[in-house]
C-alpha cells in the first residue's frame, strides 16, 4: 500500500482572477446577434432622444424655464421605466416601442426647425415622456424572450453598451449650438423605428415581456450594487451642474471627441480598478470638471466634463455585469440609468431654484 502523497502547492497568483463580464457565456448565433443588435439600437435610441432633449431644453429659452423643463424630463424618464414597462403585458410591445419613439423623433425635428421656441420645447419634453422611459426594459424583455438562458449575459452586455452609447450621443447632439444637432437626433430616432418594430418579431418565450418596477427595486436593493448606485447619483449631480452650460460653440465636435476618449478610458478603468472604484473615480472627476469654469475658460470645463461623463457612462455599462445577480442584470441597468438621471434632475432643479433667487 503506497503512502498518500501531498498535493503540489498551487502557485500564488499576483492578481486575483476576476469574473467574466460582458463576454461571458457561449457566443450568440448570427440570427441572435442581429436580433439583440436591433434591441440594443432601440434602447439606445430612447436614451439618445431623452438626453438630447434634456440637454437642449437646459440650453433653450429663459434660464429658469429651460432648467425646470430639463429636470422634469430627466426625472420622469427615470421614474417611469418600471411602471410603463408593465404595460407590455397588456399592450402590444411593437406599438409601445414604436409610437413614443416616432413621436419624440418628430418633436425633435420640429424643435430643430423652430429652434428656440419655448412652447415647442415644452412639447418636445411632453413627447419624450409619452413612453421613451420603458424602451430599455422592453428591449431587455424581448432579448430575454428570444435568447437562450446561457447566452443572455452577452445579449444584456450589448444592451448596456447600446444604452450608454445612446446617452453619450444624446449629450453630444443636444449640446450643439445650432439646429442640426436636434435634427440629427430626430433623424437617428426615426432610423431606429424598424429596429423597434422588430422587438416582437419572435413570439414571447417563458420570460416576462418586460421587466417591471418590482424587479427594478429588487435590483437596486442588492447590497453589492448599492454603492455603485450612490456613485452614479453623485455623478448625475455633477453632470447636471454642467448640462446646458455654454461650451465651445464653434467646435462642438470637440465635445464628441472628448466623450469618446472618456468612454475608452472608463472601460480600461473598470478592468483595472473594479466597478465601484471606477464609478466613484469618474463621479469625482466629473465634479472637479464642473468646478473648472470658476478658474478657467468655460470651453475647457465643458471638454473636461464631457470626457469625465464618457468615462462614467462606460463604467455604467459595465457595472451591472459585475455587481448584480445574473437574473437581475436588465433591471439593474435600468436602476443605474435611473440613478444617473435622478441625480442630474436634482442638480438641474437646484440650478433653477438658484436662478430664481
Amino acid at each position: 500500500m503506497t503512502e498518500p502523497t501531498a498535493e503540489p502547492a498551487q502557485p500564488k497568483r499576483r492578481f486575483p482572477i476576476a469574473p467574466a463580464h460582458i463576454g461571458s457565456g457561449p457566443p450568440l448565433t448570427a440570427e441572435g446577434r442581429r436580433f439583440v443588435l436591433l434591441c440594443a439600437t432601440t434602447a439606445g435610441a430612447g436614451e439618445l432622444l431623452a438626453w438630447a432633449g434634456a440637454t437642449w431644453l437646459a440650453r433653450s429659452g429663459p434660464a429658469r424655464a429651460g432648467l425646470v423643463a430639463a429636470a422634469s424630463a430627466l426625472a420622469i424618464h427615470a421614474l417611469l421605466r418600471g411602471p410603463l414597462s408593465r404595460l407590455a403585458t397588456r399592450v402590444s410591445r411593437r406599438w409601445l416601442a414604436t409610437l413614443p419613439l416616432a413621436a419624440a423623433a418628430l418633436a425633435m425635428l420640429a424643435g430643430a426647425l423652430l429652434a428656440r421656441d419655448g412652447s415647442l420645447g415644452r412639447a418636445l419634453m411632453l413627447a419624450q415622456l409619452c413612453g421613451l422611459a420603458p424602451l430599455g426594459l422592453l428591449a431587455a424583455g424581448a432579448a430575454a424572450d428570444n435568447v437562450d438562458l446561457e447566452k443572455r449575459p452577452r445579449s444584456f452586455g450589448m444592451l448596456d453598451m447600446g444604452q450608454a452609447l445612446g446617452a453619450a450621443a444624446g449629450l453630444t447632439l443636444g449640446a450643439s449650438p445650432r439646429w442640426y444637432g436636434l435634427a440629427g437626433a430626430g433623424a437617428l430616432g426615426l432610423a431606429a423605428l424598424p429596429a423597434a418594430w422588430a422587438l416582437a418579431r419572435v413570439p414571447a418565450g417563458g420570460c416576462p415581456s418586460a421587466f417591471t418596477l418590482g424587479q427594478t427595486r429588487l435590483a437596486a436593493a442588492q447590497r453589492k450594487f448599492a454603492p455603485g448606485l450612490v456613485a452614479l447619483a453623485a455623478g448625475g449631480l455633477a453632470l447636471g451642474a454642467v448640462l446646458g452650460q455654454p461650451g465651445p460653440a464653434a467646435a462642438w465636435w470637440a465635445l464628441a471627441l472628448a466623450l469618446l476618449a472618456g468612454m475608452r478610458l472608463g472601460a480600461g478603468g473598470v478592468d483595472r480598478f473594479g466597478e465601484v472604484r471606477a464609478l466613484v473615480a469618474c463621479a469625482a472627476l466629473l465634479a472637479l470638471a464642473a468646478a473648472v469654469p470658476t478658474f478657467a475658460p468655460a470651453a475647457v470645463g465643458a471638454i473636461l466634463a464631457y470626457a469625465a461623463a464618457g468615462a462614467l457612462l462606460s463604467s455604467l455599462a459595465a457595472a451591472p455585469a459585475g455587481l448584480s445577480a445574473e437574473m437581475l442584470r436588465a433591471p439593474a441597468s435600468a436602476a443605474a440609468l435611473g440613478a444617473l438621471g435622478l441625480g442630474a434632475a436634482a442638480s438641474l432643479a437646484l440650478r433653477a431654484w438658484l436662478a430664481a433667487r
